[in-house]
């Protein structure tokens, strides 16, 4: 990571924690999460933002190169596949969708070119990701990564054992009462 990313990185932290954004907050719904681009190295590629309950045509008319994958469980689809209850994977831009029904239902964030309006980014430390998000995750321990789950705020994170930073980010629609 670049040393101006990292830097930005941890002031937009800051902020969202100085804002009250916090995990302690209250507000535990995704619907109002907003994945941002926060890289401008595809600035022309990448649409403005997107967020659960987003429409599934909306995603496929701002995104309009087809998925490095489609598919849900073992089942996988041809790439142009537009209609599938599934996951639409595009490993270019750092992005996975499962769009069930007619809108997005989990949005994954895997490279350093999005930001959650609560602040998460891949790419950021563990400390800063805990301090986000509070107290009450579940955690497992895996082979080369561990897993923090937020049941409450149904947002899990992967860390690196190696470098003690999030990999990967899964917001998933929150439809608790």
């Amino acid at each position: 990571m670049h040393r101006s990313k990292a830097l930005f990185g941890t002031a937009a932290v800051l902020l969202v924690l100085l804002a009250g954004c916090s995990g302690t907050s209250g507000d535990t719904s995704n619907r109002n999460l907003i994945v941002t681009r926060y890289s401008d190295a595809r600035a022309e590629a990448l649409p403005e933002e997107f967020y659960i309950g987003m429409p599934r045509t909306d995603v496929f008319e701002l995104i309009s190169e087809d998925p490095s994958m489609v598919f849900y469980g073992d089942v996988y689809y041809e790439v142009s596949e537009r209609e599938a209850d599934a996951y639409y994977f595009y490993g270019d831009l750092g992005l996975s969708f499962q769009i069930l029904g007619d809108e997005v239902n989990e949005i994954t964030l895997v490279n350093e070119d999005w930001i959650a309006s609560n602040g998460l980014m891949v790419g950021i430390t563990k400390d800063m990701a805990l301090e986000i998000l509070g107290d009450g995750y579940l955690f497992n321990e895996g082979v080369g990564k561990d897993f923090y789950e937020y049941q409450e705020y149904d947002i899990s994170l992967e860390v690196s054992h190696s470098n003690g930073l999030v990999e990967e980010i899964n917001i998933r629609a929150n439809n608790r009462i």
